[in-house]
């Protein structure tokens, strides 16, 4: 999740494909919140997602839709902003059997 013409650290928030908040740490899911990059002005945020949590999520079918938004750290209260997509599609590879 990219936030642009930011300057200063932000928080960033997801939720996943029901809507539901993600935290971190939980429910299989990873979040590495990035920081903002002096020369893009470009806070890249990371939601990894485990093994066994990616297996039932991508049995459900693809793509998955998850959502972030961003809230300032430098002004707590300011409001967060829209939540955006994600979207992930998952690819499967099969075996191959060469004769």
């Amino acid at each position: 999740c990219d936030i642009g013409d930011v300057v200063t650290d932000v928080t960033v928030s997801w939720k996943d494909k029901d809507g539901g908040d993600i935290t971190a740490g939980s429910g299989g899911y990873t979040i590495e919140q990035g920081s903002a990059d002096s020369n893009t002005k470009i806070q890249t945020s990371t939601l990894a997602i485990d093994v066994a949590t990616l297996a039932t999520v991508a049995n459900e079918g693809s793509p998955v839709t998850y959502q972030c938004a961003a809230e300032s750290k430098e002004y707590p209260d300011s409001a967060t902003s829209t939540y955006k997509d994600v979207v992930v599609s998952f690819l499967t590879f099969g075996k191959f059997i060469r004769t």
